[in-house]
């Protein structure tokens, strides 16, 4: 339905306007012409995602008319595309006080602001602002007599101001998440409370509340940065309790009797204004100046003199107003300011000549008090009262010398420097320039608003002051800066090219541009706002700066610069069998410029004899590699620039030739398979059904089905194991800096769309996150996880390699499409000795299992009370489809000196990957049960450990790498609860930038 559709009206939708024209007697057509009716328009009509209402009521500027019609008896309004209601200003008249406008205004979807002022609103409504989900601003400036409900803990309400002449009840059971400024005037007659907790006003920052009796108005505040307790009749009493006064940035409070707690401010280290007015102060409330304090203002106060004790220099305003100040004063303790302001109106008694050292002062007033004389930098703006009011008269014949040093200047990007002596305060501002003091009197900077019209040299008038005219001088200026405004960066054949454009750039002017200060951008050509230039030689990715410099003077910026190519998402080796050699294919990008002079090495001294070159990829032959398996280093060179790589080439070792020297070692180095198998020749265990093989058959799988809970919103699976509790988690996407720790950009995986399904033992959980974070720039990347579980034993394929799933095995599928990364980074908190028990004796368990050459780790393990939570790497990763290499590795280790035992370290496990569009990991987590019946049978229970062996923790990235958080865990001493969560998909800030 339309609501007052321009072609068809309904009655009942002008019936509610209708009340309203009758209730406040305004004089406006009580008919279809009510909207947009006159020259002050009451009701504002248009149209609001497709539906014609009114959209604004407003009768701040309308008189009311004499038309003391009764209204009729509406319950409620309904105005589905109304924004804004404001009934206040004129209108005076409310023919029925009996009808509060508050029990109208419900169901209002879109209202966000609402603000009354007329005779009927005395009351809130229980229920009010039922149906106001949008309402962010309330104003009421009725004296409310009662509000039971308070607001019926509104969620949405930002802004409130309210006027109240009962007792409303603000304590801790009101719990208004949203408010964040409340204003409230206080007509009570007896004693008030109120109280505000962090809880219930979990955002509130600024809380002012005005007194007009002289009743006891005690507040308590849990944590407010801004608290103001105001006196509008000269008569309040205030009681305030700070509970946490570091919380506090600014503090005002009136009144002689007026007492707070803590009254010390030494007690508020981030306070920077304080105003304690009317008080009987006579010393500074503090020891030493608290360290953020920028303002004070004791006016009022019993100050017989101000104290002969230097300010620090963050103090940028002084008020001592009719203080009752005597004597002169020690202008010495003002040396340590800058720019300031000092207020000493209505002080008789204070004496004194003010001293030539006070002109850097941006406002001195000392209206009224007993000081005879100032120098001529403040006599010059005498009549300018804003920066200098006095009682005294101006000598007789006084001249006003001003100096100025220049009157021919430079300026860059249209700023330049007025200096001299008396030049005033600045504050000047018109379509030609701005004046702003730096230091008052002597240093004034003027800010052309069209710096480019004064590349050849312009002359201005500019007045000094805008309250004396007289004051103007011609200037001549000259644009000779550089405003940088952006860049276009495009790789070449053995160069960089740059495009630079800028918001100002003198034509007459030669520009040179350096790249670091010492790579000089050649064949430099100026045109306009552009310059172009290049490099002779191809930069690589990273962050530059760049200087554009002329005869006076130079600019500077920094930059990030990404190598388009050559790039590498995915590599495969194959073997020839005869000869031994290596053919290589190596896919992704090697630009579509030709591809000039390219070579292939490895470990930077085996060629990889180039059999052919594309846009998308190279084959390579390598002769031989020697013995020198594992992960090798690949380089290549394309059109002049290099690509680097120390993790996506894998050489496998040739298989070993069975012999009793291993299974005898096999047999020594696991108790003979922990009697749970046998060792055969190649040294490797063969366990019975049952065992799991990956740990030498110490553990066993669990087949019995274990409870497991799926997140329908978002990927968190939990399961219960003998009452040890795992749970899996995505948990956010961040953009890291290039130290790899600070976090530039963090998207929460919040929202998630969601499908779960069921197929006889295997569940299947698919997710797909919703992006809507402003700062991920688009297109947008597509992150998709895929949890499944069954308690039967399953197999799966990855690539073009099939692997077996035990029974109750967390499989867990990441895949993020459209952006370019590296490394997967997991940071882990392990224990440096896990041990097991074996014939009552306690035996170290690795946390990390490498493969053969002891490159990359394979799994990883958490114990705890018997039950082995074990996390299996592959190593490849799909890249593009294409199956690549991948090394997980531990990063770093350090001491984790937040835990108490000394046997706990922090890793860092990083898992490397190819700069693919479309990238995805496939690890999976498998719980098992420690083979314990010959171990720890009879054995001291002291034995046995109460804590988690290894702790997966939160994820961080590399310095140029987007990582992905496969499986964290908090670290819970004694307890059965560890949460593993795939956390943190991290963008590097270095991610490649496609230049067109």
């Amino acid at each position: 339905m339309a609501y007052l559709d321009q072609r068809v009206y309904k009655k009942q939708d002008v019936a509610w306007l209708i009340w309203i024209i009758q209730q406040y007697q305004l004089n406006i057509p009580q008919n279809q012409s009510l909207c947009n009716y006159g020259s002050i328009v009451v009701f504002t009509c248009g149209t609001s995602n497709g539906v014609y209402g009114i959209t604004r009521i407003d009768t701040s500027a309308y008189i009311s008319g004499v038309y003391p019609t009764t209204p009729p008896s509406l319950v409620t309004f309904y105005f589905p595309v109304l924004t804004f209601c404001k009934i206040t200003g004129l209108v005076q008249t409310v023919s029925n006080p009996s009808l509060n406008i508050l029990d109208r205004l419900r169901n209002l979807p879109s209202v966000v602001s609402i603000e009354i002022n007329e005779g009927s609103c005395k009351s809130i409504p229980n229920d009010f602002p039922f149906g106001l989900s949008k309402l962010e601003i309330l104003r009421i400036g009725s004296p409310i007599e009662s509000a039971p409900t308070f607001f019926n803990n509104s969620a949405s309400i930002r802004t409130m101001t309210l006027v109240a002449n009962g007792s409303l009840n603000i304590g801790e059971t009101i719990n208004m998440p949203s408010l964040n400024y409340f204003g409230l005037t206080l007509m009570v007659q007896s004693t008030y409370s109120m109280t505000m907790t962090k809880r219930s006003f979990p955002k509130m920052s600024n809380l002012i509340v005005a007194s007009t009796t002289n009743s006891l108005i005690r507040v308590r505040v849990e944590s407010m940065p801004y608290i103001n307790l105001l006196s509008p009749s000269s008569n309040a009493l205030y009681d305030l309790t700070v509970v946490d006064p570091s919380s506090v940035i600014g503090l005002t409070i009136y009144e002689t009797r007026s007492t707070f707690s803590p009254s010390s401010l030494d007690v508020y280290p981030n306070i920077e204004r304080i105003a304690i007015v009317k008080s009987n102060l006579s010393q500074y409330p503090w020891t030493t100046f608290p360290p953020k304090l920028f303002g004070f203002d004791f006016s009022r106060s019993n100050f017989s003199s101000i104290p002969n004790i230097t300010l620090p220099s963050t103090i940028e305003s002084v008020v001592f107003t009719q203080c009752g100040i005597k004597g002169e004063i020690p202008w010495n303790i003002f040396d340590n300011l800058g720019t300031f302001s000092l207020n000493l109106n209505q002080n008789p008694l204070l004496t004194g000549v003010v001293p030539s050292t006070m002109c850097k002062i941006n406002s001195l007033q000392i209206l009224n008090t007993g000081i005879t004389g100032a120098p001529n930098c403040f006599l010059c703006y005498d009549g300018d009262s804003f920066h200098f009011s006095k009682t005294f008269p101006t000598p007789a014949g006084f001249i006003c010398n001003i100096t100025i040093d220049q009157y021919s200047l430079s300026t860059f990007g249209g700023t330049a420097n007025i200096t001299g002596d008396s030049i005033g305060f600045g504050g000047v501002s018109n379509q030609v320039y701005r004046l702003e003091p730096l230091v008052p009197n002597s240093n004034i900077a003027i800010y052309l608003q069209n710096p480019t019209a004064f590349y050849y040299g312009k002359q201005v008038n500019v007045s000094l002051s805008s309250i004396i005219p007289r004051y103007t001088y011609t200037f001549t200026f000259t644009e000779v800066g550089v405003v940088w405004a952006n860049e276009t960066i495009l790789q070449a054949t053995n160069s960089t090219s740059f495009t630079l454009f800028f918001h100002v750039l003198s034509p007459m002017l030669v520009h040179s541009v350096t790249i670091n200060s010492n790579i000089p951008c050649l064949n430099v050509t100026q045109l306009s706002q552009k310059i172009t230039c290049q490099t002779n030689y191809s930069l690589s990715t990273g962050s530059y700066n760049l200087t554009i410099s002329n005869v006076y003077g130079s600019n500077q910026k920094t930059i990030f610069y990404s190598q388009r190519y050559p790039s590498v998402s995915s590599v495969s080796i194959s073997t020839n069998q005869i000869d031994k050699s290596y053919r290589v294919l190596i896919y992704g990008n090697f630009g579509s410029l030709g591809q000039a002079n390219p070579s292939v090495s490895i470990n930077s001294t085996t060629p990889c004899n180039i059999e052919s070159i594309s846009e998308t990829l190279i084959q390579c032959n390598i002769t031989s590699i020697g013995n020198r398996y594992g992960p090798a280093t690949l380089t290549i060179l394309v059109d002049g620039a290099y690509y680097t790589n120390t993790n996506s080439l894998f050489f496998t070792p040739p298989p070993i030739e069975p012999s009793p020297d291993f299974k005898k070692q096999c047999e020594q180095q696991t108790h003979n398979c922990n009697s749970n198998g046998v060792c055969n020749d190649l040294g490797s265990c063969q366990c019975n059904i049952g065992f799991n093989q990956n740990d030498n058959c110490l553990t066993k799988y669990i087949n019995d089905t274990i409870p497991i809970e799926t997140n329908q919103t978002s990927p968190v699976t939990k399961f219960d194991i003998e009452g040890v509790q795992f749970m899996f988690e995505m948990y956010s996407i961040q953009e890291l800096g290039v130290d790899g720790e600070t976090v530039v950009t963090e998207l929460f995986t919040k929202d998630w769309i969601s499908s779960i399904e069921k197929n006889g033992e295997l569940t299947t959980a698919n997710y797909t996150l919703q992006i809507s974070d402003d700062n991920i720039t688009t297109p947008q990347p597509n992150v998709t996880a895929t949890i499944s579980f069954s308690s039967k034993q399953r197999d799966f394929t990855f690539g073009n390699q099939s692997f077996t799933l035990a029974p109750n095995t967390i499989k867990v599928t990441v895949g993020i499409d459209n952006w370019a990364f590296q490394k997967y980074y997991l940071k882990t908190t392990i224990n440096k000795n896990e041990i097991v028990g074996r014939d009552c004796q306690l035996e170290t368990v690795d946390s990390f299992l490498y493969d053969s050459l002891g490159n990359t780790i394979q799994y990883l393990k958490v114990i705890k009370d018997g039950i082995q939570f074990t996390g299996r790497f592959i190593d490849y990763v799909l890249s593009d489809g294409r199956q690549s290499y991948s090394k997980t590795q531990i990063v770093t280790s350090n001491s984790n000196n937040n835990n108490s035992t000394t046997d706990e370290s922090i890793a860092f496990i990083g898992i490397n990957m190819p700069q693919c569009q479309s990238c995805v990991i496939d690890p999976d987590f498998t719980p098992l049960l420690v083979d314990n019946k010959n171990s720890l049978n009879g054995c001291d229970s002291e034995s046995q450990s109460n804590t988690w062996k290894i702790i997966v923790g939160s994820c961080v990235g590399g310095a140029i790498f987007l990582s992905l958080v496969c499986a964290l865990a908090y670290y819970l001493k004694k307890s059965n609860h560890i949460k593993l969560k795939v956390a943190q998909l991290s963008l590097k800030l270095k991610k490649l930038k496609r230049n067109n």
